[in-house]
């Protein structure tokens, strides 16, 4: 944050001081600035840097008093973040042009080398700071989803299974592990925030339906947090436009982005539903595998830790 507040405030003396250039037609040299395709994909990748507030949904459980908590926090966040993001940008604009932002690797370092002189080099360490914030809030996320998903019998048994000591879900935290170094062999971000961002809006779209459905179907059952259902309906618009958007503008990467999660309907119905008489010899190797990796890596089941 303290990185962010020295490029804001140097963006600032600048605008002071009259250097407005780059905000003159700054629209002019677009790519495709008609195009609603490629509106979408900015959109992606837009959503992707505001869409922190998002992690909190799943923590619900780890929060104290989530009813009050948990809007508050999101409601309190959300023009914070903006207002600097925005201010951030502005800032870059103020030293450099559009197409220096579309070149550089690491737009805060470039804008470090150009205004900052020898002091430049804390712009770098303190980006780095700033991505070990993310990934650490990232992976608190991950593990904590399949941890979920695992102890509602989702994924393996062994993914519900918790540190004896240090009360962290060591195998859901492996599987996240394993998973980012699976997404390093994405060279390219913008492929990967497309294939993230449509799969995530897809889902979304999905979620957001069946809630839907349920409020008109069981409109008795308890609702912790109830929303005003002209804004969900208004966030289920977004998110199906945003998929059909994405489709039209990156057909390839969207159509990978739906074979990966088709692939998991198979896997359910014959695990899941299908496969109801397991050999005996499969289950025992599940078992056999499940309690190496227990030892292993030192976890239980939360009941049985509370229990002993």
């Amino acid at each position: 944050m303290s990185v962010l507040a020295v490029i804001i405030i140097t963006g600032l003396v600048r605008l002071g001081k009259g250097y407005t250039d780059q905000f003159e037609n700054a629209f002019d040299t677009t790519p495709n600035a008609n195009g609603g395709g490629s509106i979408t994909i900015a959109f992606y990748a837009g959503f992707f840097a505001y869409g922190g507030w998002n992690s909190l949904n799943f923590l619900t459980e780890e929060m104290k008093d989530p009813h009050r908590n948990l809007p508050l926090a999101i409601i309190i966040s959300l023009p914070i973040v903006t207002g600097v993001y925005v201010m951030t940008n502005v800032a870059y604009f103020s030293v450099m042009t559009p197409q220096e932002v579309l070149l550089s690797k690491a737009v805060a370092v470039t804008f470090g080398y150009k205004v900052l002189g020898s002091a430049a080099f804390l712009i770098p360490v303190g980006v780095a700071w700033s991505v070990f914030g993310t990934i650490n809030g990232g992976f608190l996320l991950g593990s904590r989803l399949n941890f979920v998903a695992a102890r509602d019998g989702h994924l393996p048994t062994l993914l519900s299974m918790i540190h004896v000591r240090r009360n962290t879900p060591i195998p859901s935290l492996c599987l996240s592990c394993m998973l980012a170094i699976c997404y390093l062999f994405i060279n390219n971000i913008e492929q990967l925030l497309t294939y993230f961002s449509f799969v995530t809006w897809g889902s979304t779209a999905v979620t957001i339906s069946g809630l839907l459905k349920l409020r008109w179907t069981k409109p008795d059952l308890e609702r912790p947090l109830r929303m005003n259902i002209l804004l969900i309906i208004s966030f289920l618009l977004v998110c199906v436009g945003l998929v059909i958007m994405g489709v039209v503008a990156a057909p390839l990467e969207t159509t990978i982005g739906i074979c990966f999660t088709l692939t998991g309907i198979p896997v359910y119905f014959i695990v899941a539903v299908k496969w109801k008489n397991i050999p005996k010899s499969f289950k025992n190797l599940i078992k056999k595998v499940t309690y190496f990796l227990q030892k292993l890596l030192l976890v239980v089941k939360p009941d049985e830790k509370f229990c002993h």
